[in-house]
C-alpha cells in the first residue's frame, strides 16, 4: 500500500533526484530521468511526478483537498517543499511561505513567511507579491503599512494577478495607502471581475444593484 512507504519519501527523493534543480517553470530534467526507469514501484511513481513538477503540489495538499495526496503528514510535505525551495523553485518558495505564514506542517513564523514571499517575488512569482501586501496590509511577519502593502498589490496587479486588482480597486476605494479614486478603484475592480474573481463580482453587482 502507498501509505507503507510514505515515511520514506523524503529519503527516496532525496537520494534519487537531488542532483537535478528545476527550472523557473518547476519543471526538473535529468539525463538519466527517473521517470524513465522500468523499475518504478506505484510508490516511487508518485514520488517521480512531484519530482519532475513540484509546483503540481500546492497548499491543497496541507487540508486534503487534492485527490493525489503524495504523504499523509503536513511535515512530510513542508519537507518537500522545502527542498524545491532551496534549490529555488519560485512556487516552492510561495508554498513555504504561506506553510510558516499558517502554521500549517511547521511552527508558525511569519518573519521567515516574508524571507520565502521575497524569494519567490525575486523570482517574479505575482502571487508572491499579493502574500506580500497581504503581509504589509495585515502587520504580519513585518510592520503594518498600507502604503507599501499598496505598492506590493499594484505589482500584482499589472501582472495580471486578479486578486490583488481586487485589493488594488478596494485600496483606492477606501484611501488605503493611496488617495481615493472611485474611477480607478471600479477600473481595477471591473478588472478582476472579468477574471472570474468572486468578490469584484459581488461588489459590482452590488453597486449596479443600488444605482
Amino acid at each position: 500500500m502507498v501509505d507503507a512507504v510514505q515515511a520514506d519519501f523524503a529519503v527516496f527523493a532525496e537520494d534519487n533526484f537531488a542532483t537535478a534543480s528545476p527550472d523557473q517553470k518547476g519543471n526538473r530534467t535529468s539525463e538519466n530521468s527517473p521517470s524513465e526507469r522500468k523499475d518504478l514501484t506505484k510508490e516511487e511513481k508518485v514520488a517521480v511526478a512531484w519530482w519532475k513538477n513540484p509546483l503540481s503540489w500546492g497548499p491543497n495538499d496541507l487540508t486534503g483537498s487534492n485527490p493525489v495526496k503524495p504523504l499523509k503528514e503536513e511535515k512530510e510535505i513542508v519537507k518537500k517543499y522545502r527542498i524545491a525551495a532551496e534549490q529555488g523553485n519560485a512556487e516552492a518558495q510561495l508554498n513555504l511561505g504561506k506553510c510558516y505564514l499558517s502554521g500549517h506542517g511547521i511552527a508558525q513564523d511569519e518573519k521567515e513567511a516574508v524571507t520565502w514571499f521575497q524569494k519567490s517575488s525575486e523570482q517574479g512569482n505575482v502571487d508572491a507579491d499579493y502574500e506580500l501586501g497581504t503581509c504589509y496590509f495585515e502587520g504580519r511577519g513585518v510592520a503594518k503599512d498600507r502604503q507599501a502593502a499598496f505598492k506590493w498589490f499594484q505589482k500584482s496587479a499589472e501582472l495580471g494577478q486578479a486578486r490583488a486588482q481586487y485589493k488594488v480597486g478596494n485600496c483606492y476605494f477606501h484611501g488605503w495607502g493611496v488617495a481615493v479614486d472611485e474611477k480607478k478603484a471600479f477600473e481595477w475592480i471591473e478588472k478582476a471581475a472579468k477574471q472570474g474573481n468572486s468578490e469584484a463580482k459581488q461588489m459590482l453587482d452590488e453597486v449596479i444593484f443600488q444605482t
